[in-house]
């Protein structure tokens, strides 16, 4: 049952992913926070700029080789060199507290998932800001659905993240 469970989840986030991103890709632009923005599909971080104006890039490749490490954020808004950082959850819950309060070891910190979250979006905006950018915002979207198995979005909870470079150093 665990195994099945697991293969939905992921199947699940698969989907809701690519239709969110779908949406992105194929707009010319879209309004977000009182700003519009341009859309550029699938480009590398290098492609972004440091130029004026809004733009806002789905499925953003990023990496840090001295580091050796990469990822791909889900959405960033950019505005001159500032940042709003995006990313989506599918999970069933976000979970904000651990379990037992058990604590990562390196990092002090609540192992749960919202935290697990908050070290992978602080390392996006830590590679990003390794090239002059700067970081306005994170953003977690917990995307809800109906049920495990169902890929209709019910709502979207949006949760604030606080940008910890200093966790990241840590690492």
């Amino acid at each position: 049952d665990w195994f099945k469970l697991g293969k939905i989840a992921r199947e699940k986030g698969t989907d809701v992913h690519n239709n969110l991103e779908n949406d992105f890709i194929n707009a010319v632009e879209f309004e977000h926070n009182g700003n519009i923005y341009k859309v550029n599909p699938n480009l590398f971080f290098y492609e972004l700029g440091h130029k004026e104006g809004t733009d806002s890039y789905p499925e953003c490749i990023i990496y840090n080789l001295e580091h050796g490490i990469s990822g791909m954020v889900d959405r960033i808004e950019r505005e001159g060199i500032y940042l709003d950082i995006t990313d989506y959850k599918t999970n069933v819950e976000i979970q904000m507290e651990a379990f037992m309060n058990k604590t990562m070891k390196v990092l002090d910190v609540p192992d749960c998932s919202f935290w697990h979250y908050t070290i992978q979006m602080s390392v996006y905006g830590w590679m990003l800001e390794k090239f002059g950018y700067k970081v306005r915002s994170l953003t977690l979207e917990h995307i809800i659905t109906d049920s495990r198995e169902s890929r209709e979005i019910k709502k979207v909870v949006p949760y604030n993240v606080e940008y910890r470079p200093d966790l990241v150093k840590k690492c």
